[in-house]
């Protein structure tokens, strides 16, 4: 189960990138403690990086301005994250969500430089979780 303090302590980066399929809405959650995290990445049904990253249902939702709410298996609460007024409107306009966990601790105040970097190694280290949310309204059409 996901706990109210659990959420409370998950820090969260949001960006857009461009993919193989497009511009992306990426939503990266990091808790402090690695055990919380694999918490986190099963409440959401991520995976580890592979060619194709699983479908984890309508997980985001954008909650007022400039903030989303993530709903996680196993909990009463949504993660409510600030994730920029051109994020909430990608996605609100259609746009795809990738999220991320992260399952090494990041400085909650971490810049996009550090952020990038944190991205690389925990790739390599085989430290991150990840799932393509296709909420009801933001069907991803692959490019093929």
């Amino acid at each position: 189960m996901t706990t109210v303090p659990l959420i409370n302590t998950t820090a969260a980066w949001s960006w857009i990138d461009r993919t193989g399929w497009g511009p992306v809405a990426f939503l990266l959650l990091v808790h402090p403690d690695p055990a919380c995290g694999e918490l986190l990445a099963r409440s959401l049904r991520l995976a580890p990086p592979a060619r194709r990253l699983p479908d984890v249902g309508e997980r985001v939702t954008v909650a007022g301005a400039g903030h989303a709410a993530v709903r996680l298996d196993g909990s009463d609460h949504l993660i409510r994250v600030p994730a920029g007024d051109r994020w909430c409107a990608f996605v609100r306009g259609g746009g795809p969500v990738a999220l991320v966990v992260g399952l090494a601790p990041l400085p909650r105040r971490a810049s996009a430089e550090a952020v990038a970097s944190y991205l690389g190694r925990a790739a390599v280290a085989g430290r991150l979780r990840l799932g393509l949310d296709r909420g009801a309204d933001r069907v991803v059409v692959p490019p093929w």
